[in-house]
């Protein structure tokens, strides 16, 4: 019973914390930012919480037992409150359907949603295996280790089986087992275990309906005066159909993707015939994303096959369901749809043509498509004469320093990997690139003369000003005046979607920028800085407890941005990394004894430390080279978590942390939060994508070089 209580109570835990995530993320519209920042609370205010439980007023064991009846309850009401705060966020803010929120606003409203929840979690998870180690007459440290087991198989089971159920269900089933623990402790009549199950047996009867019916009235308060026709979460985020005023719109993570009748038809005819009509003869076209809003105007082309890609498999359903005008096209026989990971797609096909239909790289997922990277792969898979077509924010009256930037850092990107750019501008700029020649105006024109009466705008006159020579001279000089020549956007060091975001945010969030600009021109102050703080400080313990906590968070973070990267799916794989990372340290701890055996402790850290050194310029080789696939980034978070846990193995044996009362080791204790919360907050809050992610691996690989260096400085004048 003891241990089962334990295990019931991590589980729990882990799901609550898994899903306020996957309901927090969407709403800031999937900005990577937000990663560390929840990060960052999480640990502040479970560690708060784990602190308070072991000061003095709540050690002693009689209280026990009174501090688990009075957490539970709280537990319970924080997590349904903070469920529902967050799903009712952006009516809050009053924020405007597709608008975006501050950063600003993010820290502080992030922090109200995570708080209550995460702080009675780390008053209840030392207590609770404090009391049941007692009752069992079991070691402080089994109990531990169930429970950080407990918590990592939480994790796991959410992300493989319970990711796509809705919100309410999970908070219905994340309370029943602990309200089952509360009835127990507090040893309630038979009747009270009875009313218990007739109300479980009544929960699991209930229709789907009557639940998805809840769940859907709580999810519409973030979606206030508009009606929301359907949801889900996936992967990749959240899909919302909404309509208002009469006009149907497919959101993803609160990102406008399309819109019918199309508010942007004349943008949306631009860009897929202005770009179809630069080829002579396409036969075979490739749209990644956003196609329901092009495809109509791609399939009035003399073409022979459209292949549609779009990663996210319930987009197509969500949008089908609604748009019965789109049966006809997506019944066309020359119409292929995809559910894959567009860059991996293309690996083995050719096409004369590939648009982007991705909104702008305001997170890294839709980065990724922006990318040197990505235009390397887009490139092998064109055929002699084939055109990759995209859109950037742009305007025709002011170009705003930021927008420029944007603009430049892709323009960069693909002139790394193509002969001929052509840029047209707009509201929004077209960008077209290929190995040949672009066709002149004249040939354009001829090939337009043909469908012309097929589009709203489109003719040789509107033409003649869309590629006007005199705007396209004005938007380069522009380009020219933001600098940045060698600015290139690539995966590892995302610029793109830096100065989008700070362009989307300019409008709320002024200053941001100037941080953003010291943190990217001045981030050589952080060594000095770090080399002051490690060479000037006596206390080499808390130093390493410091630095561990620092480069564990901080490396594990890179895992999680280069997941997003890479694939997309950061809300599916960001459960799997915690899985991975708890499992890491418990298998590294139990390793640990077996490791420190043959040598003292301090030996022993001053080892793990160079065989951390080791790995972390292996990962810089590996990115450097492009090794980089989603197994080999699981063996990374794990690889380096099994390091953390036989450095905290050694950490244990050698300053004796693992006694759970307050005393002179608290400034270890503290020295590693304090670590891992800079890491969050600093690290994944700003400085890993400021500083991109090659030069925040070296960053780290600087810090852990500093611990090696003081501790042979000191093994040189003491004996370790």
């Amino acid at each position: 019973m003891p241990y089962f209580a334990i295990i019931v109570f991590g589980f729990c835990a882990s799901i609550m914390q898994t899903l306020l995530f996957r309901e927090i993320f969407p709403v800031f519209q999937g900005g990577d930012f937000v990663i560390g920042i929840f990060a960052a609370h999480f640990i502040c205010c479970a560690s708060f919480g784990y602190f308070i439980a072991a000061t003095e007023t709540f050690s002693d064991i009689k209280n026990f037992k009174k501090i688990i009846l009075i957490c539970i309850p709280l537990l319970l009401l924080s997590f349904i409150f903070s469920f529902i705060f967050v799903r009712d966020l952006r009516n809050i803010l009053h924020i405007p359907l597709a608008e975006g929120i501050s950063l600003r606003a993010a820290f502080i409203y992030i922090f109200y949603s995570v708080f209550p929840t995460s702080f009675f979690s780390g008053m209840l998870s030392l207590t609770i295996i404090r009391f049941f180690s007692y009752k069992a007459k079991q070691s402080l440290k089994t109990s531990f280790l169930y429970l950080i087991s407990s918590i990592a198989a939480g994790f796991a089971v959410f992300s493989l089986f319970v990711f796509h159920i809705s919100g309410f269900l999970i908070v219905l089933s994340v309370s029943i087992p602990l309200l089952v623990l509360f009835a127990v402790l507090i040893k309630a009549k038979p009747q009270v275990f009875i009313l218990s199950a007739v109300f479980v047996l009544i929960v699991f009867a209930l229709p789907k309906s009557a639940i998805s019916y809840i769940d859907k009235i709580i999810f519409e308060r973030n979606f206030d005066k508009t009606e929301v026709l359907d949801f889900e979460y996936s992967a990749y985020g959240q899909n919302v159909l909404v309509k208002n005023n009469n006009e149907s719109l497919f959101l993803s993570n609160h990102i406008l993707n399309f819109s019918y009748p199309d508010n942007d038809i004349l943008g949306s005819e631009d860009f897929i015939h202005i770009s179809i009509l630069h080829h002579d003869n396409p036969k075979n076209i490739l749209i990644i994303s956003g196609a329901v809003k092009y495809l109509q105007m791609i399939l009035e082309h003399n073409v022979e096959n459209v292949d549609y890609v779009e990663p996210d498999a319930g987009i197509i359903d969500m949008i089908r369901s609604d748009a019965a005008h789109l049966d006809n096209i997506f019944n066309d026989k020359r119409l292929h749809i995809y559910n894959a990971n567009a860059r991996e797609f293309i690996k083995n096909q050719k096409y004369d043509l590939i648009l982007l239909g991705l909104p702008a790289p305001i997170n890294l997922g839709l980065n990724s498509y922006y990318t040197k990277e990505f235009f390397q792969k887009a490139d092998k898979a064109l055929n002699k004469g084939g055109f990759l077509s995209l859109r950037l924010p742009g305007t025709m009256s002011f170009s705003t320093y930021l927008m420029a930037k944007l603009n430049k850092s892709v323009l960069n990107s693909l002139a790394s990997m193509f002969a001929f750019i052509e840029i047209l501008p707009g509201n929004q700029n077209i960008l077209i690139a290929s190995q040949n020649k672009m066709p002149f105006r004249a040939h354009i024109k001829k090939r337009l003369a043909s469908m012309e009466n097929n589009t709203l705008a489109l003719s040789k006159y509107y033409l003649d000003d869309k590629m006007d020579e005199e705007k396209i001279r004005w938007l380069n000089y522009e380009f020219e005046r933001a600098g940045g020549e060698n600015m290139i956007n690539s995966d590892s060091d995302p610029k793109a979607m830096i100065f989008s975001v700070l362009h989307n945010h300019s409008r709320f969030s002024p200053n941001l920028v100037s941080i953003f600009e010291i943190f990217s021109r001045y981030t050589y102050i952080l060594y000095f800085i770090a080399i002051a703080a490690f060479f000037l400080s006596k206390r080499i313990h808390t130093e390493t407890s410091f630095a561990f906590g620092l480069s564990c968070v901080w490396l594990n973070l890179i895992a999680a941005y280069s997941i997003q990267i890479y694939s997309g799916q950061l809300l599916r794989f960001a459960s799997v990394i915690l899985a991975l990372f708890i499992a890491g340290i418990y298998i590294g701890i139990i390793s640990g004894k077996f490791f420190t055996k043959r040598m003292s402790s301090n030996s022993a850290v001053f080892y793990i430390e160079i065989a951390q050194c080791l790995w972390i310029m292996i990962w810089i080789v590996l990115f450097g080279v492009n090794l980089i696939n989603m197994p080999i980034l699981l063996f990374f978070v794990f690889g380096t978590s099994f390091l953390g846990g036989l450095e905290i193995n050694a950490l244990i044996i050698n300053w004796d942390v693992l006694h759970w009362y307050v005393d002179k080791k608290f400034k270890i204790y503290l020295a590693l939060i304090a670590g891992a919360w800079i890491s969050a907050l600093a690290g994944g809050g700003f400085l890993i994508l400021v500083m991109g992610i090659q030069k925040a691996f070296f960053f780290i690989l600087f810090i852990k070089f500093l611990i090696f260096c003081r501790w042979a400085d000191l093994k040189k004048k003491i004996p370790l």
